[in-house]
C-alpha cells in the first residue's frame, strides 16, 4: 500500500475580512475569478481517469474535530456508478488519525455509485455495503476525508459559481511544485471563505483551504493535491480493477448476497452473461445519467461534512427507472408500442413504423452524452434516408418537455424528438442513459447498446443496421 507523504504549503489561516460593500466594489472585479472555476469544471468533465496524492488536515479550532489523512486516490469514469459518486468509481488508499492523538490507522476504501467496499483490519475482512450509511467504520470515516468531493460532483463548483459569490484573484503560488492560479471566494452569508488553487496549465484543483472565522470558532481545513495525473483518452489507461479494493492474503469477504439471476432487460440472457449482439462501450465522460440541475455534493468545508455522505441528488434520474424484473418475468423480445408527441408535429407510434428498422435513443436534455450523440445521429439518419430506417430520440424525465422540443426544433436535426417517454423507458426496461434500442420491421428487438462513446457507438449501430438490411429477404 502506497502512502503519500506530503508537506504543507505554508498557507496560514487568516482571519476573514468582510467583503467591501456593493457600492464600493466594481462588479467586473467581483466576478473576475469565476473563469478559474469554469475552466476547472470543464477540465473535470473531459477527464476519464484521475489520480493524485492528497493530504487533509485542519488548523486552529477545527483541529480537535478533524482527521489528519494522507492517501492515494484513483478515479475512473464508470457509467454504472450513479448516485453518490455521479458516474465515477473512486478508491482511496492511505493512513490517518480520526483526531489528534489517536492511533494512526491504514485504510483501503472504494466508492462505486452508492456501494462502498473497504478493508477492515480488525475483522480481517473486505466488507461491501449497499450505501455509505451502512459502512460504519472508523477507518472508512477517516478515508472519506481524503477525497475532494468537487472532483466527482455532478456540477463541480456550483457553490463557487453562484451569483452570491464574491471573488478575489490572488497572486500565483507554487503548490507541490506546480504553478497555480489562486482565487479567494467569499459568500453572501459571510460565514467564512474558501481559497482555491488551480494548476495554471491543466486548471485542476491543487489546494482548497476552507476558513471559518466566527464567534464560536476560528480555524480552517486544508486539502492539498500533488502528483495529479489526468487521462482524457477513451478508454483511459487506468484499469477498472485498480479502483477496486484488493483482498489481503488471509482476509475473508463480507458482501451482500447476490440476487438470483434474472432475465436481462431486453434480451433474456442471464444476469452477468454477455450477449453476443450487445456491445457495452467503455466509460465516457458525460454519459453519467446525471441532469444538469442535479444538486452537487457539498464541497469540503469542515471536518464534520467530510465524514458525512453527500446529499442525494434532488432531481437526478434513477439508474434504474423501472423495477428490476423478477426471475419469473419472460425476456423482452418485442418492443412495446408507444404513441408520443413529436417535434415534427402530431404523434409517432411504433406500430406506424411497421416494416421499417427503428433506432431509438433513450435520453433527455439533461443527458450530456446525448448532446454529443446528436450530430452522429444526424449522420445516421442521413445515411439511411433512402432506406426503410427511422431514427428517433425519446426524451425521458425532462421537466419542461415543450421547451426541450422547441430547442430541438431550432437545432434542425434530421430525426424527430419524442417527448414524455418516461413510461416507454420503463416498458423497455431502460436502466442507463443514453441507451440505444434497434427493432426490426416486425417490432422485434434485435440490438441494445447501453451508453455512448463518441465516434464508436453510433458507427457500430450503423454497421449493424446495414448488415441487417442486407440480410432481409427481397421485398421484406
Amino acid at each position: 500500500m502506497l502512502v503519500a507523504a506530503m508537506c504543507a504549503c505554508g498557507w496560514a489561516a487568516q482571519p476573514t475580512a468582510d467583503p467591501a460593500p456593493a457600492d464600493q466594489a466594481e462588479a467586473p472585479q467581483e466576478r473576475s475569478g469565476a473563469e478559474h472555476f469554469t475552466r476547472a469544471a470543464e477540465a473535470l468533465k473531459k477527464a476519464q481517469s484521475i489520480s493524485y496524492r492528497v493530504r487533509y488536515r485542519a488548523t486552529g479550532g477545527m483541529e480537535q474535530y478533524s482527521a489528519a489523512v494522507e492517501a492515494d486516490v484513483r478515479m475512473i469514469r464508470d457509467s454504472t456508478a450513479l448516485g453518490y459518486t455521479n458516474g465515477w468509481a473512486v478508491r482511496s488508499m492511505g493512513s490517518g488519525m480520526p483526531k489528534p492523538g489517536a492511533e494512526r490507522m491504514e485504510f483501503d476504501v472504494a466508492w462505486i455509485g452508492n456501494t462502498v467496499e473497504f478493508v477492515s483490519h480488525e475483522d480481517k475482512k473486505v466488507i461491501e455495503r449497499r450505501s455509505s450509511r451502512e459502512a460504519r467504520s472508523t477507518a472508512f470515516s477517516v478515508a472519506n476525508s481524503a477525497r475532494l468531493q468537487e472532483m466527482f460532483a455532478a456540477k463541480p463548483f456550483s457553490k463557487e459559481l453562484a451569483a452570491s459569490a464574491v471573488y478575489k484573484v490572488l497572486d500565483r503560488r507554487q503548490v507541490g511544485g506546480v504553478e497555480c492560479d489562486v482565487v479567494e471566494v467569499t459568500f453572501s452569508d459571510r460565514k467564512g471563505k474558501s481559497v482555491w488553487a488551480f494548476g495554471a496549465d491543466d486548471h485542476l484543483p491543487r489546494r482548497l483551504e476552507s476558513v471559518i472565522d466566527n464567534v464560536m470558532m476560528t480555524g480552517s481545513t486544508v486539502v492539498e493535491l500533488e502528483e495529479v495525473r489526468v487521462d482524457t483518452s477513451r478508454p483511459p489507461a487506468m484499469s477498472r480493477s485498480s479502483v477496486r479494493v484488493e483482498v489481503p492474503e488471509g482476509y475473508a469477504e463480507d458482501r451482500p448476497a447476490k440476487p438470483t439471476p434474472a432475465a436481462s432487460p431486453v434480451d433474456g440472457t442471464k444476469a452477468g452473461s454477455k450477449p453476443t449482439d450487445i456491445k457495452v462501450p467503455e466509460a465516457k465522460p458525460d454519459a453519467k445519467d446525471t441532469p444538469l440541475d442535479e444538486a452537487p455534493a457539498k464541497p469540503v468545508d469542515d471536518a464534520m461534512a467530510q465524514a458525512k455522505p453527500a446529499e442525494e441528488p434532488a432531481a437526478a434520474p434513477e439508474a434504474n427507472p423501472a423495477a428490476t424484473p423478477a426471475s419469473s418475468e419472460p425476456p423482452l423480445t418485442t418492443g412495446p408500442d408507444f404513441d408520443l408527441r413529436a417535434s415534427t408535429g402530431g404523434k409517432v407510434s411504433l406500430s406506424s413504423l411497421r416494416g421499417r428498422v427503428v433506432v431509438l435513443e433513450f435520453g433527455g436534455s439533461w443527458c450530456l452524452a446525448c448532446r454529443d450523440s446528436r450530430a452522429e445521429l444526424d449522420q445516421l439518419a442521413e445515411r439511411f434516408a433512402s432506406r426503410p430506417v427511422s431514427v428517433l430520440a425519446l426524451s425521458v424525465r425532462d421537466k419542461t418537455p415543450d421547451v426541450a422540443m422547441e430547442r430541438f426544433r431550432n437545432q434542425n436535426h434530421k430525426y424527430p424528438l419524442l417527448v414524455e417517454a418516461d413510461a416507454t423507458a420503463q416498458a423497455y426496461r431502460i436502466r442507463a442513459f443514453p441507451t440505444y434500442v434497434v427493432l426490426d420491421g416486425e417490432g422485434t428487438i434485435i440490438k441494445v447498446v447501453p451508453g455512448f462513446t463518441k465516434g464508436e457507438t453510433i458507427e457500430t449501430i450503423g454497421g449493424f443496421v446495414t448488415d441487417h438490411l442486407a440480410s432481409r429477404r427481397p421485398g421484406a
